[in-house]
């Protein structure tokens, strides 16, 4: 395809979407609202009984097998399932059907008509297939990001403290490559699925086949229209995105924004913005979507088996009157002089937000990550507290393990092998055995013949000087290990120096009952129901639990979110300017030079941080 014939198209698909375009937008404000007041509370509503029956209010890593297994559990996964394949019907479907629609110049119809019309589709739900499918939209759409993803789902992704373990492993590296090019495959190959199910009334079996049949039919053709035309939006958007922040960053050079009237005039742009990107995003699966209805009309047409489908629109009643919304949107000077009204009020609470964030810095309390001497450091020994100390954290975190003779030392790992190069486990080796290893192999200076010390030498260590983060971990985290380590933690008197903690939350609920004056933290990367209910001082939460909602709801219930493990710029930045109490990192002196660069901002670049670069 010529450059101009290409650049010709792609323009065209794009008035083609504009000219489309209320039409989406309209029906996501209707299916955002079945979403939010009814669909999402009622599945909510459901995994609160279910959990309730269970005598549980949140359900973690730590039981989620366990739950799963239950009566409740295999309730909740249906239901789960049922509310990916609704929401798929509501909005793919609906998206598909809007599309087509446009393509043959087909009148509006009512967003009753659009529901009604993809609801029909729930009776194939019963079909095998239907696994494939919900597999496909759950889990390959959302990793490769090829595909457009549910809007509830857009957040899924491979956690940062396993994708670390990843890159550090050449073999885990590989095997992850390997299947994220198996999962590309597929994510291409059944890209039309949806498309076949919805024009073509098919079965989803069928409809794999016909998709996979498609796009080796045509994948070159797909590339080009549909690949090149979403890297043109993707590349426009960028441009746009980056004229746009070097107008502000000017603009803020140029305003006093000590002065009342430069911060209403900049938070006025501001939630421009925000508007602007809120619509944007709100709009931007519908574009996806219409694009690939039109290269899927395009593909089939080249079809011959196919091409019945090109005489076969969806056939829905068109609409007879305006619907409320459609009479409220029309107004549009009563909605202009609305939206001036509530950006000028919006500009005072910013403002007062703007103020809070100079006058008021976060303390946040850096927590070095086993130990704290750093990434490629040896770990759980005491020339690594030394390192976090100097480098100005709060606390260490550190892993406690049994020995065969009952002694307690420090070890992450479920053996030695990593970092003393003994494949025995501690609880394998006596405290004498474990003290010939050598953690500080082949390192220099300090760390030079570093030795595994024990709990009571961490605590000698650390009294008074640094805070201690102590996870009871591995087979031998058990209530007698919770026992002697709160008998060892009273013994130095260092109950307001040390979180006891643990993945297990029914050891750590233990601890919490049993022994009110020590603090607990409860780790964990996944839970769902009232998490500001579980029996705990803090909650340790993994990067992505720790949304904003999540730490609002934790300090709501007066406790405190530390997050880990947080080593890379971009989840620094993030989280040293977040509502959070504590980080635990790798990298102490990184985490401290981000905290430290914050609070000698100024206040163009708060400005900027705050409101633009999220």
């Amino acid at each position: 395809m010529k450059i101009k014939s290409f650049f010709f198209r792609a323009a065209s698909m794009l008035r083609g979407f504009w000219g489309v375009a209320p039409q989406f937008f309209k029906y996501q404000i209707v299916t955002k609202l079945l979403l939010t007041l009814l669909i999402l509370p009622l599945f909510s509503l459901a995994t609160s009984l279910l959990m309730a029956s269970r005598g549980v209010a949140a359900v973690s890593n730590s039981d989620l097998f366990q739950f799963l297994l239950s009566p409740q559990g295999i309730a909740f996964g249906l239901l789960g399932l049922l509310l990916i394949f609704l929401v798929l019907l509501l909005e793919v479907f609906g998206f598909i059907t809007i599309s087509a629609r446009a393509f043959y110049g087909l009148p509006e119809a009512s967003y009753r008509e659009l529901v009604r019309y993809n609801l029909r589709f729930f009776k194939k739900l019963k079909d095998p297939h239907c696994i494939l499918l919900l597999l496909y939209v759950a889990v390959l759409a959302p990793l490769t990001g090829i595909l457009p993803t549910l809007s509830f789902l857009n957040a899924v992704r491979i956690p940062n403290f396993i994708s670390s373990v990843i890159f550090d492993n050449p073999l885990y590296l590989s095997l992850t490559a390997l299947a994220f090019a198996v999962m590309i495959y597929f994510s291409i190959r059944w890209i039309y699925v949806f498309h076949f199910m919805v024009l073509g009334d098919e079965a989803p079996g069928k409809a794999l086949k016909n998709s996979g049949k498609t796009m080796r039919a045509s994948f070159g053709f797909f590339l080009v229209r549909f690949g090149l035309t979403t890297l043109v939006i993707f590349l426009g958007a960028a441009l746009v995105t980056f004229l746009w922040a070097f107008f502000l960053a000017f603009l803020a050079q140029m305003l006093n924004l000590s002065s009342s009237g430069g911060r209403v005039m900049m938070f006025v742009l501001l939630f421009l913005q925000t508007i602007v990107i809120t619509l944007a995003t709100f709009m931007y699966v519908p574009l996806e979507i219409y694009l690939l209805t039109r290269v899927f009309y395009s593909a089939v047409a080249k079809n011959t088996d196919n091409r019945t489908l090109l005489q076969k629109p969806p056939q829905l009643q068109g609409k007879t009157k305006p619907s409320l919304l459609d009479r409220v949107l029309s107004r549009k000077k009563t909605l202009v002089t609305l939206g001036i009204a509530v950006i000028l009020a919006m500009a005072i609470p910013m403002g007062i937000f703007f103020n809070e964030l100079i006058e008021t810095p976060r303390d946040i309390a850096v927590v070095g990550h086993r130990g704290g001497a750093g990434i490629g450091a040896p770990e759980n020994c005491l020339p690594a507290v030394d390192v976090a100390l100097k480098n100005g954290a709060a606390y260490v975190e550190v892993d406690v393990q049994r020995t065969l003779d009952g002694a307690y030392i420090l070890n992450h790992d479920k053996n030695f092998a990593r970092v003393a190069n003994d494949p025995r486990t501690a609880q394998e080796m006596t405290l004498k055995q474990i003290k010939e290893l050598n953690v500080g192999r082949g390192r220099k200076g300090a760390f030079l013949n570093a030795k595994v010390p024990t709990a009571e030498e961490l605590m000698d260590h650390c009294k008074g000087h640094i805070g201690i983060y102590l996870e009871l971990k591995g087979v031998s985290a058990d209530r007698k290990m919770a026992d002697d380590m709160v008998r060892l933690i009273r013994a130095h008197n260092m109950q307001k120096e040390v979180v006891v903690m643990s993945l297990d939350y029914e050891l750590i609920s233990y601890v919490a009952k049993t022994y009110p004056d020590i603090t607990t933290g409860f780790v964990y990367f996944l839970a769902f129901g009232r998490i500001d209910e579980f029996v705990t001082d803090v909650l340790i939460l993994e990067e992505d639990a720790a949304t904003e909602a999540n730490l609002d709801r934790i300090h709501a219930a007066g406790k405190k979110a530390v997050v880990w493990t947080v080593n890379t710029p971009e989840s620094m930045e993030k989280f040293s300017g977040l509502e959070v109490d504590g980080i635990i990192t790798d990298d102490t002196e990184g985490m401290q030079q981000v905290l430290k660069a914050r609070e000698n901002r100024s206040e163009q670049e708060i400005l900027f941080s705050e409101f633009f670069a999220k």
